[in-house]
């Protein structure tokens, strides 16, 4: 099915995750080849293993880079998927939310049509100008198209979100009460979020606040947990290092 230019959003697999697959590829083979060469009787069994794990991360990375597993968001529906993409009309449209690597949505017919997309923690970009986009920017996206009212109104929000990021950003206490309703939101999980990827949290935070046009929050993402776990990495790093190089008994 072909749309106007201008009128759908795709959001497609980051160009990181492509580098990022490159990397891992490069170190299997390199790994491959310093294996083959320390123990070379047990060559074939080294290429097998090798072979076997790329095959399957090179797979799935191609299942979650295919175009099947795109998200296309037009007027009228909201499209996704992996190997069996779903469909489904705004006006079904229901709850839509974050899962394990995965963002997901549900219609609200009384058997609900239930779909899963891969969404790398890297992010995805927009088909049409590179944009980097979150999983929260996409859902606040997702959440707009549902709860306009017409497909006219549908429209014009696709034309805003294409259009990118704002250059000018408003200061909190200048956003309309929706607005500082959500932001007061985001700003109340960063400072009760406990536990690892609190510092990743934070910085999708702040990029989700640049992407909408907001003033984003100065956070210290240098906590007194993450100094110690920090120096205590270094330490152990250190006293490692010492007993291979035989410096402690």
């Amino acid at each position: 099915m072909k749309f106007r230019k201008g009128t759908n959003i795709v959001l497609q697999p980051g160009r990181q995750k492509n580098i990022g697959m490159g990397c891992i590829l490069a170190i299997f083979v390199a790994l491959g080849v310093f294996l083959c060469l320390m123990m070379p009787q047990h060559k074939g069994g080294i290429l097998l293993m090798i072979g076997f794990s790329l095959a399957v991360i090179m797979g799935g990375a191609a299942i979650e880079s295919s175009s099947g597993a795109r998200i296309t968001l037009t007027k009228r529906f909201l499209s996704g998927g992996t190997l069996r993409r779903k469909t489904i009309p705004w006006d079904r449209m229901g709850d839509v939310w974050e899962g394990d690597e995965t963002i997901e949505w549900e219609s609200t017919d009384a058997d609900p049509i239930t779909c899963q997309t891969p969404w790398h923690e890297i992010g995805r970009e927009c088909a049409h100008n590179g944009q980097h986009v979150s999983m929260r920017l996409a859902i606040d996206w997702i959440e707009a198209l549902r709860d306009a009212e017409s497909e006219s109104e549908r429209e014009a929000l696709l034309r805003k979100f294409r259009r990118g990021a704002p250059k000018t950003l408003t200061p909190l206490n200048q956003l309309s009460a929706k607005d500082r309703a959500k932001a007061d939101e985001l700003l109340s999980e960063i400072r009760n979020f406990r536990g690892t990827g609190r510092a990743q949290r934070i910085v999708e935070i702040q990029q989700l606040f640049r992407n909408k046009g907001w003033q984003p929050p100065k956070v210290n993402l240098l906590t007194p947990r993450t100094v110690i776990g920090c120096a205590a990495f270094i330490g152990a790093c250190f006293i490692i290092a010492g007993i291979l190089l035989g410096k402690i008994k």
